[in-house]
């Protein structure tokens, strides 16, 4: 299977290789794509800060989705990522990391693709599975940094929007 290919205006967004971290999701030398929207980083402000101070390091994200601490959740699928797949469809299997409350791996997986969101937060992922109850299989309880290994190797595409941004610049 040949790697998704970028076109048009999605090759000038923030559409780059994930690192070593989350490099063992994706199998062989298949994609190794990953999908960064430019404003996901403004609504993660505090929390890079929070990262770069020594924070984040220990960030609880759990309780963050306990406490309803989650600015960056609009609800919604990320608009770049639905105005790309309307003209970029995916194939192969793809990994959403930092799925949160499951938008952007239902609006995948309504456009047929085979999609697995990763959180680590248990609380998201069950929000994730009452929100999108048709597709509840499609989300799991994960630790990228401690990957499954059922999960290595597993995926084409590696999809992030606002993960990434909430870790402290050193593990991204």
């Amino acid at each position: 299977m040949q790697p998704p290919r970028m076109r048009g205006r999605a090759r000038g967004r923030r559409l780059r290789c994930l690192g070593k971290q989350f490099g063992e999701l994706v199998g062989h030398e298949r994609g190794k794509v990953g999908f960064s929207a430019p404003e996901s980083t403004a609504g993660c402000e505090r929390l890079t800060s929070r990262a770069q101070s020594g924070i984040g390091q220990d960030m609880d994200w759990e309780q963050l989705y306990q406490n309803g601490d989650t600015h960056w959740d609009r609800g919604r699928p990320s608009p770049p990522l639905e105005q790309w797949l309307a003209q970029n469809p995916l194939d192969g299997r793809i990994a959403v990391i930092g799925c949160g409350r499951g938008h952007d791996v239902a609006l995948l997986a309504k456009s047929g693709a085979d999609v697995l969101g990763l959180d680590i937060a248990p609380t998201a992922v069950a929000d994730a599975k009452r929100n999108y109850g048709e597709h509840a299989e499609r989300f799991r309880v994960e630790d990228l940094f401690q990957v499954s290994a059922d999960l290595r190797g597993a995926f084409d595409v590696v999809i992030e929007h606002t993960c990434l941004s909430g870790l402290p610049p050193d593990l991204r």
